[in-house]
């Protein structure tokens, strides 16, 4: 039996990026500009963040680009 490899989705890794970064949605959104509403999005696959949001995640969130998006 061959075992998968499951890859998490870019949501799925902002998510647990904020989460370890200790911030809430609400206060990413104060920190980029944008409703918590649209982290929120993001973080559930419906949208994803333009590559200069992505850029001020990483900073944010103290992680590479490439680790979002890998």
């Amino acid at each position: 039996m061959q075992a998968k490899a499951v890859k998490k989705t870019m949501a799925e890794r902002l998510a647990l990026a904020r989460i370890a970064a200790g911030y809430t949605q609400y206060e990413v959104g104060l920190h980029l500009g944008v409703r918590a509403h649209t982290v929120s999005r993001w973080e559930r696959g419906e949208t994803s963040p333009t590559i200069d949001l992505l850029r001020r995640l990483a900073e944010l969130y103290g992680v590479s680009v490439g680790r979002l998006v890998e």
